[in-house]
């Protein structure tokens, strides 16, 4: 009985945190972003055999859970987060750089939202685009009248500008939404790697399958995507200037995330105190020009080598 017990103890609490969004949305939705790392860090200690089989058992379970608190929706997007962990196991048992783990990752997670949302919308026979589209329009619309009461303080000026800036959001929000989606995703792939490879070097006694993060590097031919998005900007084709749009959101949290690792490199070297350490972190994230900051640190890393790479060090001297 004991030993019965301990067999099926993973898949108890694979089901568990599943169940957990279901039962309160409002404390515990947080935890479908990172439902990926769980999942990956489950195939990898306990093999993929076994893993799977948890998984199955713990899914089951939530399922169930699932249809009797009648949050079928709610699960079915919980679910979308098992390609994308099975991508990053994988990508840990063959020893794949972080690059390319999250690049894989990226496109799994993409195809695996566009599948939700269109068995969503047969499910609820209803457009969640168009929909999100008329809310955010209904936000913004809703902002405008708000600063615009009498006795907000504004001057005229100011409302004039508050005003024009929600007219040209509200004019692009068919860009802007695919934009943050894209945003979101690469967000989510990137915690998921972090926490999954943070996990794994912690329960495995500092065996990180994808290194310090403080190592991480872009492909640095990828620093010419930004560029030509930049460029794409100047001209008035919608759907040139969309791609653009989207490839310039993606790859600035892409340089952001590089910038952070540069950032992490400095402060070992120099040595600073753990609660500096998140302190600084804490306050750059948060702040939106920290971010731009992090960005820029990032791109400089292509060209300037701050974290001193030792094949380009080697190529220097031939």
């Amino acid at each position: 009985m004991e030993a019965s017990r301990q067999e099926f103890r993973p898949a108890l609490l694979l089901g568990a945190l599943f169940v957990l969004p279901l039962v309160a949305p409002v404390l515990f939705a947080w935890l479908d972003a990172f439902f990926a790392a769980v999942i990956c860090c489950a195939l990898t200690l306990l093999g993929w055999r076994p893993g799977l089989r948890q998984l199955r058992y713990g899914l089951g379970g939530a399922a169930l859970a699932a249809l009797f608190l009648q949050q079928l929706e709610l699960f079915l997007f919980s679910l979308s987060a098992c390609p994308l962990g099975m991508v990053l196991a994988k990508g840990a048992e063959q020893q794949e750089s972080a690059a390319r783990s999250g690049t894989k990752g990226m496109a799994t997670l993409v195809i695996s939202w566009l599948f939700f949302w269109l068995l969503f919308a047969m499910l609820t026979q209803t457009n969640p685009y168009q929909e999100m589209l008329e809310a955010l329009d209904k936000g913004l619309s809703e902002t405008l009248a708000l600063y615009a009461k009498e006795g907000n303080g504004l001057s005229a000026e100011t409302l004039q500008q508050v005003t024009l800036v929600v007219e040209v959001l509200r004019s692009r929000l068919s860009q802007l939404l695919p934009a943050m989606w894209l945003g979101m995703a690469t967000m989510t792939v990137w915690m998921n790697l972090v926490l999954a490879n943070w996990l794994l070097g912690r329960l495995r006694s500092g065996a990180y399958p994808w290194g310090l993060y403080r190592t991480w590097r872009l492909p640095d031919q990828l620093v010419w995507l930004p560029i030509a998005a930049s460029l794409l900007l100047l001209f008035r084709g919608a759907p040139l200037q969309s791609l653009a749009l989207w490839a310039l959101v993606v790859t600035s949290l892409l340089y952001s995330f590089q910038g952070l690792a540069v950032s992490l490199y400095f402060f070992e070297r120099w040595r600073f105190p753990p609660f500096v350490r998140v302190l600084v972190v804490f306050f750059l994230i948060i702040q939106g020009y920290g971010l731009m900051l992090l960005a820029i640190l990032g791109l400089g890393d292509v060209w300037l080598d701050w974290r001193n790479r030792p094949s380009r060090s080697a190529d220097t001297h031939k």
